[in-house]
């Protein structure tokens, strides 16, 4: 069954390998910033805003990262270093 956001999974798939690794807890920081030095993926971003809402697609990114990574939500933090959130879950790891 297709996700109803999918574009949105798709998009995320398409930042994934373009985030430095080892993955930190501010990994989904991080995929909002590959997105801001991008500009096909910020036009690609504001697509998904637009067909399913800002909060909901800021949402299934961080939720899409998190699986991605196999992370586990650790508390909500205001994005310092980029404009195109307002806030992300850090994240830990079971390695």
């Amino acid at each position: 069954m297709a996700r109803k956001t999918q574009d949105v999974y798709d998009m995320v798939q398409t930042i994934m390998p373009r985030i430095p690794q080892p993955y930190t807890e501010n990994v989904i920081e991080d995929a909002f910033i590959v997105m801001d030095g991008d500009t096909s993926l910020l036009d690609r971003l504001e697509c998904c805003r637009t067909a399913h809402g800002r909060d909901v697609t800021n949402q299934m990114v961080g939720r899409y990262v998190r699986d991605a990574v196999k992370g586990t939500a650790i508390k909500q933090v205001v994005a310092t270093r980029t404009n195109s959130t307002g806030s992300y879950s850090k994240l830990t790891f079971n390695r």
